[in-house]
């Protein structure tokens, strides 16, 4: 019961979805793998999202010159 009522907020409310449009997308793929969505919700696009929002980041900082620790 209280796991019916869990995964009924977190996909009928679109908490995964805002997420995913937030660019969360490894903590929407826990959320997804914790509430058994994974046929509403594939893990593996996301993945590949990440890996590419991340090599933007990367070639940003190679660009800018700076360390990491300067950006944070």
């Amino acid at each position: 019961m209280v796991i019916e009522l869990a995964t009924y907020v977190v996909y009928e409310t679109g908490f995964i979805q805002t997420l995913i449009n937030k660019k969360q997308y490894i903590d929407a793929i826990n959320f997804i793998y914790a509430f058994e969505l994974v046929k509403e919700f594939r893990p593996v696009p996301l993945l590949k999202y990440y890996l590419h929002d991340s090599k933007i980041a990367a070639k940003k900082i190679r660009r800018s010159d700076k360390s990491v620790e300067a950006l944070v």
